[in-house]
């Protein structure tokens, strides 16, 4: 359902529920089926409604059973990868995680809300908050692999750091180039070997998250997390 069409059936909506709730029906026409076509997010684990839940600003309920579920920091019971509908997984498509974003971000389009209640509404900004800031992390790497890993139960601890010194020293030299060069030619190069050097250590990482060997992903993701800096840094001079 379109931008245009959804705002006309969601006033549609908000005319029925006031004809409901004049004549003193009990029922809200609007919360059940407005969210009844925008979403089907997950029912809580002790939950055996059968109608789609809404989100409030710090949970998210059952219209039947109005049970909370509360286990996700994002309020809305999932976590980002089941948020935006992809697998928990290290490896993703970007256009499909890209084209699942927009598709999620237009269900809580302010103007598809604009007419309904200030519950919803806020029920509406809160998901789309929740979308964003799950694609925010997914779109990168680094924020992926670091994410996944709290999800596994191997938070990344910043100042537990495994891997080996001789990268340390390779990583801290290669930063002291990229600040002292500035022949743009020299730090072509060097951005040139940092990608090489990155998508290996993607690749590293991917199969640590495969056979789900933890260490392995910790150390490649902190090495992920240099090369990030790197990045970003190389970015700034060659501007």
């Amino acid at each position: 359902m379109n931008n245009k069409y959804g705002s006309l059936y969601v006033k549609l909506l908000n005319a029925l529920d006031s004809i409901i709730q004049r004549n003193k029906l009990g029922f809200s026409f609007v919360k059940v089926t407005t969210y009844h076509y925008t979403s089907q997010l997950a029912k809580p684990q002790s939950c055996n409604g059968n109608l789609p839940l809404y989100a409030g600003s710090n949970s998210i309920r059952c219209f039947k059973t109005g049970v909370q579920n509360t286990s996700s920091k994002n309020g809305t019971g999932q976590n980002y990868f089941e948020l935006l509908g992809c697998d928990v997984s290290f490896d993703i498509d970007e256009k499909d995680l890209e084209r699942k974003f927009r598709a999620r971000l237009s269900q809580w389009h302010p103007d598809l809300h604009s007419q309904s209640s200030s519950e919803l509404q806020e029920q509406a900004a809160s998901l789309s908050a929740a979308v964003n800031q799950a694609y925010s992390v997914l779109k990168k790497p680094h924020l992926r692999a670091k994410y996944l890993l709290e999800l596994k139960g191997t938070p990344l601890s910043e100042d537990d750091m495994t891997v080996d010194p001789s990268f340390l020293m390779h990583v801290m030299e290669l930063r002291e180039t990229v600040e002292e060069e500035s022949d743009k030619t020299r730090l072509e190069h060097i951005r040139e070997s940092v990608v090489k050097e990155t998508q290996v250590c993607l690749q590293n990482l991917s199969e640590a998250f495969q056979k789900d060997n933890m260490e392995a992903a910790v150390r490649e993701t902190q090495k992920l997390q240099y090369y990030e800096r790197l990045r970003e840094a190389l970015v700034e001079r060659l501007d």
